[in-house]
């Protein structure tokens, strides 16, 4: 069987990492975070957080860098499948596609605003203003990116409103869609 490449993409605290997480070790899927990589690499460069990175390269350059250092990533990982976690701009999909010469899949997971701001509320443990203005600064940063065409052109889609029981078992239908072809 062919080795399997899923991107993940969706707005914060709509579950992308967790869900991908979980699956990944359940599964033994090997995993890339977006977020996990370009923090790193901007602590590399001396940034303490990843939107000053961001803010020094300006967003083409940002992306030129992340599509490198996530297919760099994506070329080293010796697992049979790869789900990498955050695809927020589609020629950055299609870069990675053709330096990896994978076929890659693309799960947009979704979820209603208010459970997203409850979420980060959690997250942060923090108060409601709070988490919203983080929500909104995360919202724009990836409508920066184009988000809005990578989630309009998903192979699946799906909505994470209710239980992370009920969106781990349709997550693992759509992987198993995609494993095996099922409809």
């Amino acid at each position: 069987m062919a080795m399997i490449v899923i991107f993940i993409t969706g707005y914060a605290c709509t579950g992308k990492s967790t869900l991908a997480k979980l699956i990944c070790e359940k599964e033994q899927i090997g995993y890339i975070s977006f977020h996990d990589e370009m923090s790193i690499h901007a602590k590399e460069k001396g940034f303490s957080k990843t939107r000053f990175l961001l803010k020094e390269l300006g967003t083409k350059e940002f992306l030129a860098t992340a599509t490198t250092i996530i297919a760099n990533k994506a070329l080293e990982n010796n697992t049979k499948h790869l789900i990498i976690d955050g695809l927020y701009n589609w020629e950055m999909f299609l870069k990675i596609e053709k330096l990896t010469h994978f076929k890659p899949h693309v799960i947009g997971i979704e979820s209603d605003r208010n459970i997203r701001v409850e979420r980060m509320m959690t997250r942060m443990s923090d108060t409601l203003f709070n988490a919203e203005r983080q929500i909104k600064l995360y919202d724009d940063f990836k409508d920066d990116f184009g988000i809005a065409e990578v989630m309009s052109k998903n192979d699946y889609r799906f909505a994470n409103n209710s239980s992370l029981k009920d969106a781990i078992l349709t997550f693992q239908q759509i992987i198993n869609t995609i494993r095996y072809g099922q409809q």
